[in-house]
């Protein structure tokens, strides 16, 4: 799988969003709590794009139900 150098896609909101935290209109800074997997789509169906390694900075820029749009790199 190969790195995205400056992308935007669909992560599983779980993994993105810190507890406490909550999606809002703003896009926020967030960590991936586990290695991420960006897909292609807002489904567990969708190819997997490439992984983001735990702890590292993502920008979620919108969130519809369990996924966030996210841009990383």
């Amino acid at each position: 799988m190969s790195w995205w150098r400056v992308a935007s896609a669909w992560a599983l909101a779980v993994a993105v969003l810190t507890p406490g935290s909550e999606s809002s209109s703003q896009p926020s800074r967030e960590r991936a709590a586990a290695n991420l997997r960006i897909r292609e789509g807002p489904s567990t169906e969708a190819a997997v794009l490439s992984v983001i390694p735990a702890g590292s900075a993502v920008l979620v820029t919108s969130c519809t139900g369990q996924w966030c749009v996210v841009t990383y790199g």
